[in-house]
């Protein structure tokens, strides 16, 4: 089965090449078009004015013992390691990334393009993957939003996938406390969010 897309801005995008297979993967949807789908889904609720109002969890932030930076070639003398920054093996965000990929596939999925900085000479390309609408609507917020005519050939520099329904069956073995983390890999350029909005 071919990934299904379903967008209003963007040309027809091959999500593969993420190794993401028989995904319903919906494209920059508007913040309205996500609060009615998360509320349509059971996920959230409309206060009496309007806004939307969710769940997250018993995870409402990011532990710095849950934060993690792959300690490669790159990485090895360029951060300073310790409890703040702490270090996880290129083998165990492979393991993990995978992991997404693979509980991402066959799923209803959100894609979000944006960027950071306002300065052209400095701005960078991110796309986000979210498992749930309400998460790509908080991305929507966070990030600046392109033209619609920059949509049209975007590529990212960063890929963020964001899976808040998948903890790691067996932390300890892939260098994690517990299920939830939060991964940069400044080499691939790919953050993981599991466990945690």
């Amino acid at each position: 089965m071919e990934t299904q897309l379903n967008q209003s801005q963007m040309k027809t995008q091959d999500l593969t090449r993420y190794r993401l297979k028989d995904t319903n993967a919906h494209w920059n949807l508007s913040p309205e078009e996500l609060q009615r789908i998360t509320v349509e889904k059971g996920m959230g609720k409309e206060t009496n004015n309007g806004t939307l109002a969710i769940n997250t969890g018993k995870f409402t932030g990011r532990s710095p013992q849950d934060r993690f930076l792959v300690k490669d070639d790159y990485t090895k003398d360029r951060v300073w390691w310790g409890k703040t920054n702490k270090a996880i093996s290129p083998e165990n965000f492979d393991y993990l990334q995978s992991e997404i990929e693979n509980y991402f596939s066959g799923k209803e999925i959100y894609v979000r393009d944006g960027y950071v900085c306002a300065d052209p000479k400095y701005r960078m390309n991110v796309r986000t993957i979210t498992e749930y609408p309400w998460s790509n609507m908080f991305i929507y917020n966070m990030f600046l939003r392109p033209e619609a005519s920059e949509l049209e050939d975007f590529e990212e520099e960063w890929l963020v996938l964001c899976a808040p329904g998948y903890e790691a069956p067996e932390p300890s073995k892939v260098g994690l406390r517990q299920g939830n983390f939060s991964i940069l890999n400044f080499t691939k350029k790919i953050a993981l969010v599991g466990g945690s909005a």
